[in-house]
């Protein structure tokens, strides 16, 4: 889970450009680190009309998995996996705000550069974001006492 593959032809492939086409793009450099939640992750980009909104539902699913709410294997896995998809996302969306043609391609090229970048952002702060991740305290598990 610790490599992100550049998905070049998945800007191609897409119908549409704008926000929502960065979002599945996004979506799809995250399945490829997490084959097994892929369905969510399909989910939670169909559900999100453009990054933030995306970074936004990625932090609220890490919530809802620490809480119990949306029960799981692999639980504190897949949430640390949201929490740092959606801190690198963030701090990538931060980085590109000087250029807002790529929050919002308006052509493929566009779209491909701001794909481009995303994946050579993502392969290069991916590690250290999870190590954040997993360092982070996880509360909010009602986890039984072992002693009990």
């Amino acid at each position: 889970m610790s490599q992100v593959h550049p998905i070049s032809t998945l800007s191609t492939m897409s119908p549409s450009v704008g926000p929502a086409a960065l979002v599945r793009c996004a979506a799809m450099s995250l399945q490829v680190m997490a084959p097994d939640d892929a369905p969510a992750i399909s989910q939670t980009a169909k559900d999100s009309e453009d990054m933030s909104a995306f970074i936004e539902a990625l932090w609220m699913r890490s919530t809802s998995l620490l809480m119990g709410i949306e029960p799981c294997l692999n639980w504190a896995s897949r949430a640390a996996f949201c929490r740092a998809a959606a801190e690198v996302l963030s701090h990538w969306m931060a980085r590109t705000a000087s250029r807002p043609e790529l929050l919002a391609p308006e052509d493929h090229e566009t779209l491909e550069a701001a794909t481009r970048e995303m994946n050579r952002y993502l392969r290069r702060h991916w590690r250290a974001a999870q190590a954040r991740a997993w360092s982070a305290p996880i509360s909010g598990r009602n986890l039984k006492n072992r002693a009990a």
